[in-house]
């Protein structure tokens, strides 16, 4: 593989992540809160997000460590959150947010891991 072609194989690995992280900060950063779509939707899409975000991550940088991978994003779930408040002063902290973020990084690590015992352990496409 020439350097130019695994120049464009990173970045298009990565670009569904960086997708993902400015839907995300836009999500969170924003100075109203989203519409109630229905009872804790808020909660839902807040887990969703990272749920994508985790899993985008884990291919982007499938050569970073998996603690190191996984311990930035286990940190920033919750660092978003509290972020959100300093910068939108009027829109709050609040725990059960943070927790759904920590909830959807688990569970886009969960999703590598069966994708990885279950596909890429026979296929032998990707090692992580």
């Amino acid at each position: 593989m020439t350097p130019a072609s695994s120049a464009k194989s990173a970045l298009f690995l990565q670009l569904p992540f960086w997708c993902a992280l400015a839907a995300l900060l836009y999500g969170l950063l924003r100075p109203q809160s989203p519409p109630d779509l229905f009872y804790q939707s808020d909660k839902w899409l807040h887990l969703l997000a990272f749920a994508a975000l985790a899993v985008c991550a884990r291919v982007a940088f499938h050569f970073f460590s998996t603690g190191m991978l996984w311990g930035t994003l286990l940190l920033t779930a919750p660092g978003l959150e509290l972020l959100q408040h300093l910068l939108q002063p009027h829109r709050t902290f609040s725990l059960y947010d943070a927790l759904a973020n920590l909830t959807g990084v688990i569970l886009g690590a969960a999703m590598c891991w069966v994708f990885q015992r279950g596909y890429a352990s026979r296929a032998r496409v990707l090692r992580w």
